[in-house]
């Protein structure tokens, strides 16, 4: 069986490698940071002084309690701010999809452009 490449032309993986292997890099470097963060984010602060790079045992979860104890006021007060906000967007884009869609009033190409 004979395979039929895209504009008749054979993949030449030679010459496409350096690219990868340069995206590759940028992935990595990119996902570092997030590594150090949650490797970091396991550790106590005696582990953290010891060992940096390294994960060392036992895993410290309350790091992650005590975060979330300090976090969750202000989580909620978010919450309640945006989805406040998303209700009154949604009232008044509502209410002026029905002017424009019902009524002709001048300047309202105008208005609908902006």
């Amino acid at each position: 069986m004979k395979r039929v490449h895209l504009a008749g032309r054979r993949p030449h993986l030679a010459r496409h490698l350096p690219a990868h292997v340069l995206l590759l890099a940028a992935v990595g470097f990119t996902f570092l940071p997030f590594f150090v963060m949650v490797l970091t984010s396991l550790k106590s602060i005696p582990q953290f002084y010891r060992n940096f790079w390294g994960l060392t045992l036992p895993i410290c979860w309350t790091n992650y309690v005590d975060a979330w104890l300090t976090v969750r006021p202000y989580l909620l007060n978010s919450v309640l701010v945006s989805g406040a906000s998303v209700a009154g967007v949604l009232v008044l884009s509502c209410v002026g999809a029905y002017v424009f869609a019902r009524f002709t009033f001048p300047g309202r190409a105008a208005l609908f452009l902006v």
